[in-house]
């Protein structure tokens, strides 16, 4: 694919499934943040990184003084991170040599593709920020709040920050892969087709059990380097380096010998793979 999108965006996008949006939507939300990167000003990334952290961390509520003292906090922490880690290039003209709101300087810009060059360092900076005060934040959560081992295994507070983590760790190793692969990176993306109408028929305990089986088989037959996630409901992701494209659909066929049947009920995957095609 070679849609393009500005940083903004592409951050926002990131954490989209995260914080319950479409991607339509969180692209929506994210242009405006744009407005400032146009005319070389502060990066997207940064604009876009207080966007997910005020909407994943819920400062909302101008009464709630203690929130909004620890959301004033975060914002700070993560602008000085930001700044740190790009040793003091928060400016898109910084970042990319060239300054963005003039035409000559656009011009350099996609001749020279710094785009493509220079922005994933600051999308990368900034996702691994948002991941540890993400983290920390859920930590924190539980701590203050809830003792997670004091807590029934069906409870939903628990179900959901492990989910958060699991997509953070998803999302890391991906990211991390895509950057340092030496081979094609794809990823795959496969559902169980019909499986409300397993739901209704069996029961949503059954459901979730045919879920935990996908992902423990998936722990079986992943490698170290291939890495996978239930992103939600009955949708997972495998991300994985590849040679040829045989590869991949050899994974798939070994994936589906395994996953096409639990207690005698047999499941149809829906299977799609998009490969990365610019690194």
């Amino acid at each position: 694919m070679h849609q393009q999108y500005h940083c903004s965006q592409a951050l926002f996008g990131a954490y989209a499934e995260e914080l319950g949006l479409d991607l339509k939507t969180a692209f929506k939300i994210s242009t405006c943040f744009g407005g400032g990167m146009r005319q070389g000003g502060t990066c997207g990334c940064i604009t876009a990184g207080l966007l997910v952290l005020g909407l994943a961390m819920g400062f909302y509520d101008a009464q709630d003084k203690e929130r909004e003292i620890y959301g004033n906090k975060k914002t700070a922490e993560f602008i000085r991170m930001f700044e740190e880690r790009m040793q003091g290039e928060v400016f898109c003209r910084d970042i990319l040599g060239e300054d963005i709101s003039k035409p000559e300087g656009m011009a350099a810009i996609r001749k020279e593709g710094l785009i493509l060059k220079k922005c994933p360092r600051a999308l990368n900076v900034a996702i691994d920020i948002l991941d540890e005060l993400l983290e920390e934040y859920c930590g924190d959560m539980a701590k203050s709040s809830i003792d997670l081992q004091d807590i029934p295994e069906n409870d939903e507070m628990e179900s959901v920050l492990k989910s958060i983590g699991k997509l953070r760790r998803f999302r890391r190793n991906a990211n991390h892969l895509v950057y340092s692969a030496t081979k094609n990176v794809g990823f795959i993306q496969f559902d169980i087709r019909k499986f409300k109408i397993v739901n209704d028929l069996y029961g949503e305990k059954f459901g979730d059990e045919i879920l935990d089986f996908i992902a423990d088989k998936l722990g079986e037959i992943c490698r170290a380097d291939q890495f996978f996630v239930n992103l939600r409901s009955d949708v997972f992701m495998v991300v994985t380096e590849y040679d040829k494209e045989e590869e991949l659909e050899e994974f798939i066929r070994k994936l589906d010998a395994v996953i096409c049947s639990y207690k005698d009920v047999k499941l149809q995957m829906s299977y799609g793979v998009y490969t990365v095609e610019d690194k």
